[in-house]
């Protein structure tokens, strides 16, 4: 629901900026004849908007929930190299990702959780942990009928853009 008008919307949350979809995806929709509208939670408020009563996730009814994350974004890691430390608290905040969004359940529209790519380079260190993280995330949601999980791997296959990152984007406003 946006504002006082009673319309399908689909609700975006993410832990990072993700409003610059806003005209493209509003486009795509009316192209499509939908008459769904678009509204986007606060920055990097996830499992608020999953717990809170009065959230845009909670209160999307007859509309569609989709929850955009990066893995390497669970902890702010901006300006750093990524440690074995930072991969720690990587690790322990998806476990309690995954806790709230077994939680989303109950949320009245379908979840899609869209696990977005890092800008870690994909010959990071780390590699085979954020995939490690991922594939149990995923595992966790499976047998959910509200909540769908959708791998980075499975939008790379559909959509390759070549790079995901600009880093200038990222140093100004956090912005894949």
């Amino acid at each position: 629901m946006i504002g006082k008008f009673s319309i399908p919307t689909v609700t975006i949350a993410a832990n990072f900026t993700i409003e610059p979809i806003g005209t493209p995806l509003t486009e795509a929709l009316l192209l499509a004849e939908s008459n769904y509208g678009v509204q986007f939670a606060p920055y990097n408020q996830i499992i608020q908007q999953i717990v809170d009563p009065s959230s845009f996730l909670r209160n999307n009814r007859g509309g569609v929930n989709c929850i955009f994350v990066r893995m390497k974004d669970l902890i702010e890691t901006r300006g750093v190299d990524l440690t074995e430390k930072h991969v720690e608290d990587i690790s322990w905040a998806a476990v309690e990702m995954e806790r709230y969004l077994v939680n989303a359940e109950d949320l009245p529209s379908p979840v899609f959780l869209f696990l977005c790519p890092s800008s870690v380079p994909m010959q990071s260190p780390f590699e085979a942990r954020f995939n490690e993280m991922e594939g149990r995330l995923i595992e966790s949601l499976a047998g959910l009928t509200n909540v769908h999980a959708i791998s980075t791997r499975h939008v790379a296959e559909r959509y390759d853009v070549g790079a995901i990152d600009d880093a200038k984007a990222y140093k100004l406003g956090h912005i894949p």
